[in-house]
């Protein structure tokens, strides 16, 4: 996320335009004092633009004194560039609502001014937050606006730029050669005008694509380019930006030393020249390399403090949060609860400032295991909700996404076919003109243009027919992806109604007998007054266990559930199980045995395996009467184990069998002593047992009990 982070303000610099920074922004200061009137305006707006990467803060300041003035002075002009840097201002910050506010009044101001320049300028900004809105076919349409404009005044430098910001569109769409085409026209047009500057940019960038598309060796040459012209023109920022891609890839080839190196000094420029936001993202580049990779807490702490520091100084609440997150999650691994609840304090104040609903939700999970280790089961119930909520606003927020992808890309296609429908008119168009001069030479000329032309049409109408074609496969493939969307939605929405209703089942149990354990009026016998303890026990263990199960399976269908396959001995697997269990069959007397012998060699991952194991001798125990026994069973097949759990419970009945392992279907059933079940041990038993190579099956007749095996695959 880091780099992705660090890129993204990159990709936003370039698309505003280039600046001349720190000893620009000097200047202006310097002229600022004892300025008046409109030209006091100018020089606000002017700083306003300068510092908007550097701080934030200063700009805001800047440009809203800028907005009073020109308001006070009548002056349209100078009112329409305020907006227009305030729009680009709220856009650097995230604030989408207000960036679009403030692009709207200046459009009117510009317009009303005749102001081509400003107008064009913001026609660029609109589209881009359009962009990050996901709006892919509005940003275009704003992106053509800016450019004919542009195209008008003869302004190359920024032609070249909102093809950078088309090519990060492009990007945006998943569309990564369509992008890079697009990148290596602006080269092709910088190196036509001799823009430097924007060679370094452009090169950046490339290096960014080649990045997503894993060709590394072709991103460090182009982040070298980047760092060679950045560094002939004394370009900070871009030298900076260079030399932080670069490190990220020394990072990801495990070369940390060179990482830390080039990270370091990336950090050293942005120091130097206070580029506050970026020097933040390189802190927090350094605090992720030895948090993550070297395990050095000292050292991470050092720069990702320093980077909260200064998010919070130019009001970043995003990057703020999403930093104090790595700090908290890294406490909470290792069980320091002091620490991990100091920092959630610290958090608490600025969670609603935060735009970004992932950052939310991945600080509400932290909350949640926060809670869970404190022992406050009601708290972490609550975050728990919270975050299903979150994700199910995140999945239709992706899903709204994927939508707008798709038209997006089919409008290109439609855009493209009408572009070559152009060319082969005009193509026509001319074959029409050179006919009319060729039949004075001969009608046997004219024949062989009249076969040219009936050819061309035939090629034509086969191309023609292949495009409808494809635009064909694509509606079906959008109207399959609609429907399989709402079975999930439907699917999900049932799967949640009854985790909801069997969750409501032991805390109301809960409740009401330790109310009446409370009331001091009831006159309980000694043995009644256990019994209601022991029924309270069975409630929580109840509810534990449910909530459990249910952490996992949002970790694995969110994507946070990393798996991590080892060797290890089945046996000793099977005897945790075994011991956890023990209690629920003590209590309804089964015998518990294992057959699976020592050094049963097994590799998957440890902790999946033993949620498996657990979750299908507890489904046994519930399901098997007084006195009855269940055996694990090992079974040697080919490169596999085959685990056995074998009961002699009541069985399942053929109709019950179908609507297991399913999210839709509610398969759980009262046990043997009416415990109850909801199904998502099950399901949670499925996706484990898959995401390890292995699978699961079931045999089973009512009355004769049932067999579930395991697939592991052998160490």
């Amino acid at each position: 996320m880091n780099r992705i982070l660090f890129l993204f303000l990159c990709n936003y610099f370039i698309s505003f335009g280039l600046s001349a920074g720190t000893t620009n922004a000097d200047s202006l200061k310097f002229l600022l004092n004892g300025a008046v009137s409109q030209q006091r305006v100018d020089i606000l707006n002017d700083l306003g633009w300068e510092l908007k990467y550097t701080d934030t803060k200063a700009a805001f300041k800047y440009l809203q004194e800028a907005q009073h003035l020109a308001g006070q002075l009548k002056y349209s002009k100078g009112k329409g560039e305020s907006f227009r840097n305030m729009a680009a201002l709220f856009s650097l910050t995230n604030n989408a609502k207000e960036a679009i506010h403030h692009a709207n009044e200046g459009i009117l101001y510009a317009t009303a001014v005749r102001d081509t320049f400003t107008l064009a300028k913001l026609y660029n900004i609109k589209a881009l937050v359009l962009k990050d809105q996901y709006a892919y076919s509005v940003a275009i349409e704003f992106f053509k606006k800016s450019y004919q404009l542009f195209d008008q005044l003869g302004d190359q430098e920024e032609k070249a730029g909102l093809m950078n910001n088309l090519a990060v569109l492009y990007g945006a769409i998943n569309e990564k050669n369509l992008e890079l085409e697009t990148l290596i026209r602006v080269v092709e047009l910088e190196e036509k005008t001799g823009n430097k500057p924007g060679l370094a940019r452009t090169y950046n960038n490339i290096a960014g694509v080649y990045h997503d598309l894993g060709d590394m060796k072709s991103s460090l040459i182009f982040f070298q380019k980047g760092l060679n012209y950045s560094r002939e023109i004394e370009s900070a920022r871009f030298e900076s930006s260079a030399l932080n891609g670069i490190g990220m890839i020394m990072q990801e080839q495990k070369k940390y030393d060179s990482a830390i190196v080039y990270y370091s000094e990336a950090a050293n420029i942005n120091k130097k020249n206070d580029y506050k936001q970026w020097l933040a993202n390189n802190y927090v580049n350094l605090g992720g390399l030895f948090l993550n990779d070297l395990s050095d807490y000292p050292h991470a702490k050092k720069y990702l403090g320093e980077a909260t520091e200064i998010y919070e100084s130019i009001y970043d609440w995003d990057n703020f949060l999403h930093t104090m997150n790595m700090l908290i999650g890294w406490h909470l691994d290792r069980s320091d609860a002091s620490e991990a609840n100091r920092l959630l304090t610290k958090t608490d104040s600025y969670i609603d400032s935060v735009q970004s609903a992932l950052i939310k939700r991945d600080h509400l999970l932290l909350k949640y295991r926060f809670a869970r280790m404190d022992g406050n089961t009601g708290d972490a119930l609550n975050y728990l909700e919270q975050v299903i909520a979150l994700n199910d606003t995140l999945r239709a927020k992706e899903q709204f996404k994927q939508s707008l992808e798709i038209q997006t890309k089919y409008d290109l296609t439609r855009q493209q076919q009408e572009n070559e429908r152009l060319r082969m008119n005009s193509s026509l168009s001319t074959e029409t003109i050179k006919r009319q001069q060729i039949i004075i030479a001969g009608t046997i000329i004219i024949c062989l243009l009249l076969g040219t032309i009936i050819f061309l049409a035939y090629r034509s109408k086969k191309r023609m027919e292949k495009v409808n074609k494809a635009l064909f496969q694509v509606s079906v493939q959008i109207r399959e992806k609609a429907t399989e969307l709402q079975q999930a939605n439907e699917s999900k929405d049932k799967f949640l109604s009854i985790i909801s209703h069997d969750l409501k089942n032991p805390i109301n149990a809960i409740t009401g007998l330790s109310d009446l354990l409370l009331d001091e009026s009831a006159d309980i016998p000694e043995e009644e007054r256990m019994m209601y303890i022991k029924y309270i026990n069975d409630g929580c263990l109840s509810a534990d266990h449910l909530l459990e199960n249910l952490m996992k399976w949002v970790r694995s269908q969110t994507g946070k559930l990393e798996i991590k396959p080892k060797e290890f001995d089945l046996s000793d697997s099977v005897d945790e199980a075994m011991a956890l269990v023990s209690n629920a069959a003590f209590r309804k007397q089964i015998t518990i045995s294992s057959k699976v012998l020592k050094d049963t060699k097994v590799y998957a991952d440890h902790e999946m395996v033993n949620t498996c194991l657990i979750n299908l001798l507890s489904n046994a125990v519930k399901f098997t009467p007084l006195n009855g026994s269940v055996q694990v069973i090992p079974e040697s097949n080919g490169t596999l184990y085959k685990v056995h759990v074998k009961d002699t419970g009541v069985g399942i009945s053929p109709e019950n069998m179908n609507k297991l392992f399913r999210l839709d279907a509610k398969s759980g059933t009262p046990g043997t002593a009416n415990e109850k079940g909801t199904g998502l041990g099950l399901l949670l038993v499925k996706e484990f047992a898959e995401k390890n190579n292995g699978s699961i099956s079931v045999e089973s007749k009512p009355g004769e009990g049932s067999t579930f095996t395991l697939m592991i695959p052998k160490a």
